[in-house]
């Protein structure tokens, strides 16, 4: 990702991809997974490819890396006991090191989970006058790229790619050697660890200029699926509270 380019950048529009960040977050920890690279043919650097299997040591699987995160109400990045450089791999603590990787606290290996919505939105974006910012979902990708263009002026047919193209980057299908599997009690502290990342997408959400209150309730009900531990309407009366502040 070229997030770390925005804030030298002069843009008034900005629009952004985003993903429910249980989804994401799952997506993220097998992407970077060395079992699993081989099949997102990653070009790795001679660092990535040494850290990489060192880090993964301490969570060989979803489980296992859920397994480490803190219990409801230690899920601060304050609260991560990882003293190091965000280029900086340190798997002797394993707890530690699972939790600045979800925190967004480690860049090396972990680009993803580093570029989160919580760096994007506070960090990245300028926000000296605050910019437009819209948001395509990944969940309604194509419906949020047709509207979109129109709402930006285009008043012929927008093209939507088809066959091959449309799931090109989809893999929903993929048989990887590590995957999805995780317990009822896994999912529920990966949830409760993704708490402040599931507080700045609704903020994210809510100031896309493209989507409106139902496409806010649509991102409801899939965190709601996700993470059903996590209490969204105070969430989102909080965010309705710090955008009117």
């Amino acid at each position: 990702p070229d997030f770390w380019r925005l804030p030298e950048s002069n843009h008034k529009i900005y629009i952004v991809s985003v993903r429910d960040p249980y989804d994401r977050a799952v997506s993220a920890f097998l992407f970077h997974h060395p079992e699993n690279v081989k099949y997102f043919q990653l070009k790795l650097t001679k660092r990535e490819k040494y850290y990489a299997p060192l880090a993964y040591r301490c969570f060989p699987t979803l489980e296992s890396f859920a397994s480490l995160l803190s219990s409801h109400g230690g899920n601060q990045p304050s609260s991560c006991n990882y003293p190091y450089p965000k280029n900086v791999i340190e798997p002797e603590n394993c707890a530690a090191l699972a939790c600045a990787t979800i925190h967004g606290l480690i860049r090396l290996v972990f680009t993803h989970f580093f570029f989160n919505y919580r760096n994007i939105l506070d960090t990245k974006i300028p926000t000296e006058p605050e910019r437009i910012t819209f948001a395509l979902r990944q969940e309604r990708l194509w419906n949020d790229w047709t509207s979109l263009n129109q709402m930006l002026g285009q008043t012929e047919t927008v093209v939507i790619p088809t066959g091959d193209k449309a799931s090109y980057r989809n893999v929903s299908g993929w048989k990887l050697p590590v995957t999805r599997q995780i317990s009822e009690e896994g999912r529920r502290k990966l949830c409760w660890a993704l708490e402040p990342e599931y507080f700045a997408y609704f903020r994210f959400i809510q100031r896309a200029r493209n989507l409106d209150e139902n496409d806010l309730e649509d991102c409801k009900k899939v965190a709601a699926r996700n993470c059903p531990v996590i209490d969204l309407d105070s969430m989102l009366r909080a965010v309705a509270n710090e955008r009117q502040s």
